[in-house]
């Protein structure tokens, strides 16, 4: 645990300037992270998951600077794409080169003038979107564990998706600060063996140690399952990604999850399948704390 809070600490410590400048030279995470081809399989996870696209108004939370994914969901026939992503700032010219990119080097194909008209829209927040009860899918991609207002964010998702409407979320609950090591074959059982060792620490302990360049918010599979339940979503599947192993919980982080079993927390994943009802439906017992 020593080893593990020393690196935590050094890397918190770790200026944004020379953080950013890391992340994008050969060894960083980012600049192997934003290209086509990581948009692509995506975009294949959500196909492999039997989402289909055609016809839809599809909301996309946490979209990151890129519309790779946008014009994917448009070359499979969405009717609209709203692209949710508080550091993407829209422009024209930049939707055209992205175009221009995916259009060359991609199989599908999407219509130019089409894509840069009306057929994606931009926002960078939640709230900012103004079509209420009007879209048919929502989406996001290990992006909700970084949301620091989760109880906000599922009643914004009540607002603008129709009764019937679903959403699929794909949850990293791992420990997003070793996932720098992951690319590499001769550290990725580094972060293996680290994947949940943010579980052994006090709630106290653990925000003192949450870096802000990759923060989380340590929030459990039953926490999201009982805050969408309390939004008026029905839970149509909730599949983890299960720990090999057994792992420490810190007792006050096992309470807080009331009667959940140990395996609901050992996971690393939780790819999450929710449908909008008319009405909400009745909270489960588990506080949700986040």
């Amino acid at each position: 645990m020593i080893t593990d809070i020393a690196y935590k600490l050094a890397r918190k410590a770790m200026g944004s300037g020379l953080y950013d400048k890391v992340s994008y030279d050969w060894l960083g995470r980012r600049r192997n992270y934003e290209r086509l081809d990581t948009y692509t399989a995506i975009h294949r996870h959500y196909l492999a998951q039997g989402l289909a696209f055609r016809g839809l108004r599809i909301i996309e939370v946490g979209a990151g600077l890129q519309y790779f994914t946008a014009l994917h969901f448009l070359a499979d026939g969405a009717a609209q794409v709203t692209l949710v992503e508080p550091k993407l700032r829209f422009s024209a010219e930049t939707l055209r080169r992205f175009i221009g990119e995916f259009n060359a080097q991609s199989p599908d194909k999407v219509d130019a003038a089409a894509a840069a008209g009306s057929a994606i829209a931009a926002y960078n927040d939640l709230s900012q979107v103004p079509q209420d009860a009007s879209a048919d899918l929502m989406l996001s991609y290990t992006v909700l564990e970084h949301v620091r207002d989760l109880k906000g964010f599922f009643a914004e998702s009540a607002r603008l998706l129709k009764p019937g409407g679903r959403a699929y979320h794909m949850i990293d609950l791992s420990d997003h600060t070793y996932q720098v090591f992951a690319r590499f074959p001769w550290a990725s059982r580094l972060n293996d063996n680290r994947a949940l060792y943010h579980l052994r620490y006090s709630q106290r302990m653990f925000d003192f140690l949450n870096d802000g360049k990759c923060w989380m918010n340590r929030a459990l599979g039953p926490e999201y399952i009982a805050l969408a339940q309390a939004n008026g979503f029905r839970v149509v599947s909730a599949v983890p990604g299960p720990y090999p192993r057994p792992v420490r919980i810190h007792p006050e982080i096992r309470a807080r999850q009331g009667q959940a079993a140990a395996a609901e927390l050992s996971i690393t994943t939780l790819a999450l399948t929710l449908e909008r009802t008319s009405a909400p439906a009745p909270a489960r017992e588990t506080p949700a704390s986040a």
